[in-house]
């Protein structure tokens, strides 16, 4: 199967402001900015998903008019109590031991990697499970690098070395066995 992973365009707040899974829009000039990623995606998909987040829906719908499948699994982290701060106004004694380890650490009232990756790894099954040969899927950078540490089997600690800029497309191909998950592209 192939997997086109499209990451939001930019949204309409500040730099450096965590918003996880709050309701942010994109920025007004996100049409022009979608004109970038519609360049790239494939006409022929099988199936198009989308986080149900705002943001999301609000790319997804411009880049399909037909079918859009919302799928909560597809949503970023939960950032908790650290939501729609600044990051530099998040206490040091929260942000530091989960900035050393965010695979053991969670914000508080948030959620866990873990808890991502779980989703992740269950949507991914029962993709593959769906008879499906090519699918985008709009979402967010953490989804996004679940999905390339599934392929690369990289380490749960290093995903944050991946770089997903906004408006930016991922592409995979993986299998029920796994012999032939590839990245692609990042574009």
């Amino acid at each position: 199967m192939e997997i086109f992973l499209v990451r939001h365009t930019e949204v309409a707040i500040e730099s450096g402001i965590c918003y996880g899974q709050s309701e942010v829009y994109l920025r007004p000039s996100y049409l022009t900015d979608i004109r970038k990623v519609t360049d790239r995606l494939p006409d022929d998909f099988d199936a198009f998903y989308s986080s149900p987040s705002a943001r999301c829906q609000q790319l997804a719908s411009k880049l399909n008019t037909t079918q859009i499948i919302l799928d909560k699994r597809l949503m970023e982290l939960n950032f908790g109590a650290w939501e729609m701060k600044r990051w530099s106004e998040i206490p040091e004694d929260e942000l530091g031991p989960w900035t050393k380890d965010f695979v053991n650490h969670r914000p508080a009232g948030g959620e866990g990697y873990y808890a991502l990756e779980l989703r992740i790894s269950t949507f991914i099954k029962d993709l593959l499970k769906s008879g499906h040969k090519k699918v985008v899927i709009v979402t967010h950078g953490g989804p996004i690098r679940h999905f390339i540490k599934y392929v690369l089997k990289i380490p749960s600690e290093n995903i944050y070395k991946i770089q997903i800029e906004p408006g930016q497309i991922v592409r995979l191909k993986i299998s029920d066995d796994k012999s032939t998950d590839t990245l692609i592209s990042i574009s």
